[in-house]
């Protein structure tokens, strides 16, 4: 893209949804790749991944009491998935540790802090495992989906991007 179009200035932002989608609403943003709910069908979809609940079962001592938490603080499409799936099968759980950093979240469910919500994108198998989680009976979270949309301001470089990044993203 940027050999055929060299004086194209690129600007990457990477933030929460929420920020992202208003900046390409109120034309602070040209274009977004983002993630949603399947359901709110917005922009293009590009594809979808699989939520899991990650962490080690053993490390919870009261199994009767609340579900402990490890999640990004809101508003969190992740986080609302998860609080969402809890209330809905009527769950109990209390939030233990937030982070805005996947790291943070990773050493947190690592050190045994809570259970956490992660793409598998985002597991390390040396670090993460999705096992031992099913005597807990956690409900589905099913999926998220990442999309590409894009503001025409009428010179065609938005769109020509989105639909490179569309080839590029593309499993």
């Amino acid at each position: 893209f940027r050999k055929q179009r060299p004086r194209v200035r690129i600007e990457v932002q990477v933030g929460r949804v929420k920020d992202i989608v208003e900046g390409l609403n109120n034309g602070r943003l040209d274009i977004i790749l983002a993630a949603q709910r399947p359901e709110r069908r917005q922009g293009v979809p590009l594809w979808a991944e699989k939520l899991r609940w990650v962490g080690n079962s053993d490390l919870l001592d009261n199994r009767d009491g609340p579900l402990e938490l490890v999640l990004r603080p809101a508003p969190s499409l992740i986080r609302s998935i998860a609080i969402d799936a809890l209330t809905q099968a009527g769950r109990r759980f209390e939030i233990m540790f937030e982070s805005d950093s996947i790291l943070g979240i990773r050493a947190a469910v690592v050190n045994g802090l809570g259970i956490g919500v992660m793409r598998i994108a985002d597991l390390e198998p040396a670090t993460l495992e999705e096992d031992d989680l099913g005597n807990l009976a956690l409900p589905d979270l099913g999926r998220v989906e990442f999309y590409v949309r894009f503001n025409d301001d009428g010179t065609h470089l938005p769109r020509a991007f989105a639909t490179l990044v569309e080839q590029v993203a593309r499993p």
